[in-house]
């Protein structure tokens, strides 16, 4: 991206990374989540196409399509849903589903303390979503600031944290 050239450092999570100019801090993959009350209510799904019968709660930017792909056994698979609600803020999702209005496909880094205090449970498993990286990206054939690469590591360093915690659970 062009842009990324104007500032010292550019942070995104995205399902594609170009390794050249960037920092890989961490790994992420998207679940399904809704409350207990939720499930409760609607039935928890234990297919993908069950998903069409209940409220979605779905993230989006205003140029994506509603289709969400997984893989499962070596096999890719996909679903259209029509979200009860789409909005491009995975934490007013998160907190949209903490009242029970839906399923949410979310990052875990989103949902993990929300899932940690049982206010969310993750269901479907067994599919397995596109990986998501969180990654930092500096100017090409430019010298790092030392400030840069000071937070850099920082940030490396609470990434690191957060991966040993959430092992250890």
């Amino acid at each position: 991206n062009e842009n990324d050239e104007r500032y010292d450092i550019t942070l995104r999570v995205s399902h594609e990374i170009d390794m050249d100019n960037a920092r890989l801090f961490s790994t992420h993959s998207r679940h399904f989540y809704a409350t207990p009350d939720y499930f409760n209510t609607r039935g928890i799904p234990t297919t993908i196409e069950q998903l069409k019968y209940h409220d979605i709660l779905f993230y989006s930017q205003t140029n994506q399509t509603t289709r969400i792909d997984f893989s499962l056994k070596n096999s890719v698979e996909s679903i259209y849903v029509t979200p009860k609600l789409t909005c491009n803020s995975g934490g007013f999702l998160l907190d949209f589903c903490k009242l029970g209005q839906g399923i949410v496909f979310l990052p875990d880094f989103i949902a993990y303390e929300a899932e940690q205090a049982h206010q969310v449970v993750r269901r479907l498993e067994d599919y397995q979503s596109a990986k998501l990286y969180f990654y930092a990206i500096t100017p090409k054939n430019q010298k790092i600031p030392k400030k840069t690469q000071i937070f850099l590591d920082y940030i490396q360093q609470i990434e690191s944290q957060r991966q040993l915690i959430r092992a250890s659970d």
